[in-house]
C-alpha cells in the first residue's frame, strides 16, 4: 500500500489511504502513511524501512522506561525490565512495512499507559487529551491496539483502587478515562460502517 500510495494522485490518496490489507475490512491508516512515507523518498526502501523500524524501536524503549520509571520509582526494577525487553525484542518487532504496524501498536500502547497513569496520579486534564491523542493514532494503526483497551482499562482500575481518595472521586476519574477511551472508538466503527458496511450493501444490490 505504501508503495500504492507514492505513485498515487491527490485524488486517489484519501481512498487508498483507508485500504486494507487484502481486502480484509481492517482500517489502519496511520501505518499505510508511515508506508507512504517510507516508499517516497529516493533512498533504497529496504533501508528505509530498517531505518523506520529502528527509530520505532529505540522510542518504544525509551518509552517503557519512562513508564516504568514512574511506575516503580525504581533504577534497578528499570534497568532489569529494559534488559528483558531488549533480550526479547525480536518477538516483538518486525522489520518490514506491512508488520511496522505491530510496531506502531506497541509503542501507542506503552505511551497510552503513561499518559493514563500520569493523568491519575497527577491529576491534569491535559493528560486526557494525550490519552485520546495517543489512542487515536494507536487504534488507526492496526487491529491488534483493540487488545491495549482491555489492558489499559483493568490496569486504570487498579491505579484508581489504590488511590486514597473518596468512593465518588475514584468513580468520577474511572468515567472521565472510560469516556476518553470511548471518544477515541467512535471515529473508527463509524468509518469501518460506512466503508464497509454500507458500501457491502450498495455492492449487494448492484449483483
Amino acid at each position: 500500500i505504501g508503495r500504492i500510495l507514492s505513485e498515487s494522485n491527490l485524488q486517489d490518496f484519501p481512498r487508498i489511504l483507508m485500504a486494507s490489507f487484502l481486502g480484509e475490512d481492517h482500517l489502519f491508516p496511520v501505518t499505510n502513511f508511515l508506508a507512504y512515507l517510507i516508499y517516497s523518498n529516493k533512498f533504497d526502501p529496504i533501508i528505509t524501512i530498517s531505518i523506520a523500524t529502528k527509530m520505532l524501536y529505540v522510542a518504544w524503549l525509551v518509552s517503557v522506561s519512562i513508564l516504568i520509571k514512574l511506575l516503580y520509582s525504581n533504577k534497578i526494577k528499570t534497568v532489569l525490565a529494559m534488559g528483558l525487553i531488549i533480550s526479547n525484542q525480536a518477538l516483538v518487532f518486525y522489520n518490514s512495512t506491512y508488520n511496522i504496524g505491530f510496531n506502531l501498536v506497541i509503542l501507542f500502547s506503552v505511551l497510552g499507559m503513561y499518559y493514563i497513569t500520569k493523568y491519575i496520579l497527577i491529576r491534569k486534564s491535559r493528560y486526557l487529551l494525550y490519552t485520546y491523542l495517543v489512542f487515536l493514532l494507536g487504534t488507526f494503526s492496526f487491529e491488534n491496539f483493540f487488545a491495549t483497551y482491555s489492558l489499559v482499562t483493568l490496569f486504570a482500575i487498579y491505579k484508581i483502587y489504590l488511590l486514597n481518595e473518596s468512593i465518588s472521586y475514584k468513580l468520577l476519574t474511572l468515567i472521565k478515562i472510560a469516556v476518553i477511551l470511548c471518544m477515541t472508538l467512535l471515529p473508527y466503527l463509524l468509518i469501518h460502517y460506512y466503508q464497509y458496511f454500507v458500501d457491502l450493501q450498495i455492492f449487494l444490490k448492484v449483483l
